[in-house]
């Protein structure tokens, strides 16, 4: 009997140099995403004004959901203390 053979090609494509798939934190994002808004030519200063008010009303609603978010986790850390020290008094 004949042994079998296999025959695998594998190809590798270069990405783009100048693409940036990674993140440099949340305030550099912002900071970048500001400094597009503003030195962008092609926007009039009336686009300009209605972009950035955009995106610090998205800022805002982001970081007034995560202050939300770390009140009710201290609400349920305070509820289950409560809690706690309860049931050791019986």
């Amino acid at each position: 009997m004949g042994k079998t053979s296999y025959r695998l090609l594998f190809t590798w494509k270069h990405g783009r140099k100048d693409l940036n798939n990674f993140s440099k934190g949340k305030f550099q994002d912002e900071c970048q995403k500001l400094f597009n808004i503003k030195h962008n030519d092609e926007l009039l200063d009336k686009e300009i004004d209605v972009h950035l008010t955009q995106l610090n009303t998205l800022l805002i609603t982001e970081n007034g959901m995560n202050m939300i978010k770390i009140k009710d986790q201290a609400k349920q850390k305070a509820l289950a203390e409560l809690q706690k020290g309860f049931g050791n008094r019986d």
